[in-house]
């Protein structure tokens, strides 16, 4: 378990730490220990900065290309703001991040956290809301 596994870091046996961590993998569960997150939904964490593009953070563009109908920023002008709203997240200033969020939104830039990925073409990420996603899964 995720738990078995801190005490066997904090024990310094990082073998079993290890060993543990495939067996995680092997059931679908991804673990970031700087995040100090897990999750188990088949979305890959991405929390290192060597996995960053040469725009300076890890959003991808997904969909077609930026529509000038919907989004009135430049591709320079959304990396900037994404690349800004990242470290702010990375800084835990989440106040500063849901206010870059807000204005990529107002822009018609959409953005989904969990797959990493961004789209200005007019269209939009599917969202369900919590109390629905159980619905889902029944």
């Amino acid at each position: 378990s995720i738990r078995e596994r801190m005490h066997c870091k904090h024990a310094r046996n990082y073998r079993d730490a290890d060993s543990i961590e495939r067996r995680l993998r092997r059931f679908g569960v991804e673990v970031c220990d700087r995040a100090r997150e897990w999750r188990a939904d088949g979305v890959r964490m991405v929390s290192s900065r060597l996995e960053m593009n040469k725009f300076g953070h890890i959003y991808e563009q997904v969909g077609g290309p930026i529509d000038p109908r919907h989004c009135t920023l430049r591709r320079e002008e959304i990396h900037d703001m994404i690349r800004e709203r990242m470290h702010a997240k990375l800084k835990r200033d989440f106040g500063k991040a849901d206010t870059i969020q807000d204005r990529l939104r107002a822009f018609g830039v959409d953005m989904d956290d969990k797959t990493k990925e961004w789209r200005a073409d007019g269209e939009t990420f599917r969202r369900i809301a919590t109390h629905d996603r159980k619905k889902h899964w029944r």
